[in-house]
């Protein structure tokens, strides 16, 4: 016979996701407090749909580990390089403030990662602080007490620098992630882009999120497109963003394909939305997913594969109107 959960430790156990949530900004009235009611569940609801999680309203594992990562704040723990690397929004802001004293700590995604750790050992070098690269209490003071100084991060002016100074679409390396659903549109893809003289050394079809980012990564990828389901919209486009750092190339490949895409699926041609999907927040280049439709919804799926070779024109012409006004 297994024993009923005990009442005091589910209440504790839903304060505890509560008290993250309010700390993160959502709001949850106090008549329900320690109680899993209609308001923490939208706010539930909204914070997996942000994070790229399942959006079951409820708490899983997955959410849960995800909400005590996101509720971190700079000073609660020592950070520092390491295998794996430290996530969580105490991260990105040790980066947005590096950034905004001139110290080039990388794009502010919250994972720490090799230049975020130079940059947080020139920060100490230059604060006459032990050049330890571990983020700790004196650091933080340090941190605190130049703060005034600071200007505004220039890590998306930097990111769209980067691809203003490219000569050619030549030499541009492509990774493209599918949702097995759209391989069609996938293999079209592959053609069109190799017509506009770009590569595609990476193609993945299913896999986690995060290992294919890695593989992105590793693999030297200038730009990475993954074709996806979507539960919640038809023919979006999402880019990386979040309260402190939003990829300004990402925003506009997706704000392009999204455009081009709009003609084929009849879809809003402004629904793009910036999020932190796991894909786009691991992944060190400008991203993209691109959300088709509900793999539930047959009709659709079947409209898809039959307006495939449209669909891939419509995503190869979204990007090279971004890549083209960067090569000029």
């Amino acid at each position: 016979m297994v024993d009923a959960p005990d009442d005091s430790l589910i209440e504790s156990s839903i304060s505890a996701v509560q008290s993250r949530l309010i700390r993160l900004g959502y709001d949850i009235p106090e008549i329900e407090l320690s109680e899993l009611g209609p308001e923490t569940k939208r706010a539930l609801g909204a914070y997996q749909e942000i994070h790229g999680l399942a959006v079951t309203c409820e708490v899983d594992t997955h959410t849960w580990n995800e909400l005590i990562t996101s509720s971190y704040r700079l000073g609660d723990r020592l950070l520092y390089e390491r295998q794996p690397m430290f996530r969580g929004d105490d991260v990105s802001e040790l980066q947005h403030r590096l950034n905004s004293l001139g110290f080039d700590s990388g794009r502010e995604d919250g994972i720490f990662r090799t230049q975020t750790a130079q940059a947080l050992r020139d920060f100490q070098r230059n604060m006459a602080i032990s050049s330890d690269g571990i983020c700790g209490p004196n650091t933080v003071i340090a941190l605190a007490r130049v703060s005034t100084f600071a200007f505004g991060s220039a890590t998306n002016i930097r990111e769209k620098l980067r691809w203003q100074l490219r000569k050619s679409s030549e030499n541009y390396r492509v990774g493209i992630s599918i949702d097995p659903s759209f391989t069609v549109v996938g293999d079209r893809l592959i053609k069109e882009l190799f017509e506009l003289g770009m590569k595609v050394p990476l193609y993945c079809e299913e896999g986690d999120q995060t290992d294919i980012a890695s593989q992105a990564n590793e693999n030297n990828i200038d730009f990475l497109f993954s074709i996806a389901p979507s539960f919640s919209a038809t023919g979006r486009c999402i880019f990386f963003s979040n309260s402190r750092y939003r990829s300004l190339v990402g925003a506009s490949l997706a704000g392009s394909i999204q455009h081009e895409l709009s003609k084929i699926l009849k879809s809003d041609p402004d629904d793009i939305a910036g999020r932190m999907y796991p894909l786009l927040r691991s992944s060190q280049m400008p991203s993209v997913i691109i959300e088709l439709c509900d793999t539930s919804d047959i009709s659709m799926i079947k409209k898809i594969r039959e307006q495939s070779t449209q669909i891939a024109a419509a995503i190869a012409k979204g990007i090279y109107n971004v890549v083209s006004q960067t090569t000029d």
